[in-house]
Parts: structure tokens; C-alpha cells; sequence
């Protein structure tokens, strides 16, 4: 009512002119910008003149959410290589590109907004296999994988990038990255000799990541997606979410819980005892490391503050192991 007419304040491209003409068609746009976290990014819904959503873009624009956009449009491209899966459904790479110099992806709309089939965990577990399985696994002693190299090149990094920051976040000594690269060095030492299977992960399967119906499950956002980590890391990161956002456990509550049922949790997904605890706890130091590199804290995530809830439980699971 307020305004009822359009102002057009540049003659230069729009975002929905652009889209249009990748998509060839007219569209209209809705954009979510979610809480405060370090990935946050603009979302854009995409509909057509029928005003059905056909259609999602993102847009990277600082060098965080560039590199995850890029990340997400190779990892879409790479599924879409292997071909349609059997019990998953994953959006389709539209368009790869630029606008403004941001860089952009679009991909096709899966139908989220489907009444979800409540079918219990199975399939869920079936899907994660599948995405574990899609490029293949290894079985290999962590100490010589490709996994526990990449692991360490990301904490001597963090180390080194804090070393050279000086001061943490409040002043003091960031000794957080000192903790968390202590407890990866030693985890990383201790389990050298298990030996576990690698296989790719989404990186952030959480229940507002997927839909699950009756026939299939689909899964989106797929900028965290990775090939050559332990495998099972999908279903410990799925209950450790489930827990804190949907079930509101406490933070560190749930971390204890994680730990204490790792075999509960990764058995379905076929992963033996033996090696249930030591992809816990690398699944943890792996998800401690990406908050610290992303800058979650700073960023003012809820659960960026990892000094509160996640290190003090991870270092006790490690003393614990210590002393048995």
C-alpha cells in the first residue's frame, strides 16, 4: 500500500533479469537470510509466472561463502555424474556462473514442502549408505589415509593462523585451537593403527537439510560434501543435530550422549564397534576444526563458542582413554 509502484534506481542487470535468462522463462524470487553463522549467504526460491518454485540460487559474497558456493556446484556436479541413486534424490546443477561478481549456482527445487513420511530410521540409514558407497570406499589403517593427513594440514593450519592473529576473540590467548589441535594430534596418534573405511559424506545431513516421504529421500546443501572420511560420519552428525535443535538437549549433554552411544548409533550404518569410538571422536574434532576455520564464533553462531560445550567433553573422552 505503501508502495505501489516499482523503483528502478539502476539500469544495469537485475538478479531476477539474470535468472530469467539462464532459466529462459519469467521468474519471481524470494530470498531467505538465515540466523547469524558464518556460511550465512543469500538464498534465493525461485518461482515462475505460475508461481511454482522451480528453482534455488545462492549467491557467494564474501570469500567464505564463495568458496562453499563453489564447493556445493562441484559437489552437485559430481553426483549428478554418477547417475540417478536408488533410495536418494539430490538437486540437479542448472546453472554455474557470475553475477556482479558474486559467484552463483542454481539448481532445481526438490519438493521439500511435501508432507514428510514418517518412516522411521531405516531408510534414512539406507540413504547415508548409499552417499557413503556412491564414490566407492577404502579400508585403510587411519594413520595412513588420506583422511588423517587432510586432518592435520587443517589444525596446523588453524595453528598457524592463530599464531599469527596473536589474541583470540576477547583479548586473550586463543587457547581453544590449542586445545582442539592437541586433542586431533592425539586422537590422530592414538588410533593411527585402526583400521576404518572411508567413504563420502554430505557434511551436514540434519533434519532441515532433507525431507523424507514415503518413496524417497531428498537432501540438499551440499556444500560440505566430501569424499575420504570415516565412514558413518553422516549418522553421528545426524543425531548430534537432532539432538541440540530439534529435542533442544543441552549442547554438551548431547556431545556426552554421542560419545557414550557411538556404537548404538553407528551400528545400522554397519560400522564395527571397535571402531565406532575412534569416528566419534574424529567426527567431533573434524566438526570443531570447520567451526574454528569458519569463524564461527566471530560470526556469532549459537554454538560457535566451542570452548563451552564441545572441547571440554572431547577432552575428557581422551583422558578417559588415557587412563583405561
Amino acid at each position: 500500500l505503501l508502495l505501489p509502484h516499482r523503483l528502478q534506481v539502476s539500469a544495469s542487470e537485475g538478479i531476477d533479469d539474470h535468472l530469467g535468462a539462464v532459466l529462459g522463462h519469467e521468474v519471481h524470487l524470494s530470498i531467505h537470510i538465515g540466523p547469524a553463522r558464518a556460511n550465512r549467504k543469500p538464498v534465493l526460491q525461485i518461482l515462475d509466472g505460475e508461481a511454482r518454485t522451480v528453482a534455488f540460487a545462492k549467491l557467494g559474497v564474501n570469500e567464505l561463502t564463495r568458496e562453499l558456493v563453489e564447493a556445493e556446484t562441484a559437489a552437485t556436479r559430481r553426483l549428478g555424474e554418477f547417475g540417478q541413486l536408488r533410495t536418494l534424490r539430490v538437486p540437479a546443477l542448472l546453472h554455474a556462473g557470475t553475477w556482479r561478481g558474486h559467484n552463483l549456482m542454481v539448481t532445481s527445487a526438490l519438493p521439500a514442502w511435501t508432507e514428510p513420511a514418517d518412516r522411521g530410521s531405516a531408510p534414512r540409514i539406507a540413504a547415508m549408505r548409499e552417499l557413503a558407497e556412491v564414490a566407492g570406499t577404502v579400508r585403510s589403517p587411519l594413520g595412513e589415509s588420506d583422511y588423517a593427513a587432510r586432518l592435520r594440514a587443517r589444525l596446523a593450519s588453524l595453528a598457524a593462523r592463530s599464531r599469527s592473529a596473536g589474541l583470540g576473540p576477547s583479548g586473550e590467548c586463543d587457547t581453544d585451537v590449542d586445545t582442539l589441535v592437541a586433542a586431533g594430534t592425539t586422537l590422530l596418534d592414538r588410533f593411527a593403527r585402526v583400521e576404518l573405511t572411508f567413504g563420502a559424506w554430505h557434511g551436514d545431513w540434519s533434519p532441515w537439510n532433507t525431507r523424507e516421504s514415503a518413496e524417497l529421500i531428498y537432501l540438499w546443501d551440499l556444500e560440505r560434501f566430501e569424499i575420504g572420511v570415516p565412514y558413518g560420519f553422516d549418522a553421528v552428525h545426524y543425531r548430534l543435530q537432532e539432538d541440540i535443535v530439534t529435542h533442544q538437549v543441552d549442547p554438551t549433554t548431547a556431545v556426552l550422549l554421542l560419545a557414550a552411544n557411538a556404537s548404538a548409533v553407528l551400528a545400522p550404518m554397519g560400522v564395527a564397534p571397535s571402531e565406532a569410538e575412534p569416528t566419534t571422536l574424529l567426527y567431533l574434532v573434524d566438526l570443531a576444526a570447520r567451526y574454528m576455520s569458519d569463524q564461527a564464533e566471530q560470526a556469532g553462531a549459537a554454538l560457535g563458542a566451542l570452548g563451552r560445550w564441545l572441547l571440554p567433553t572431547l577432552l575428557r573422552h581422551i583422558a578417559r582413554q588415557r587412563d583405561a
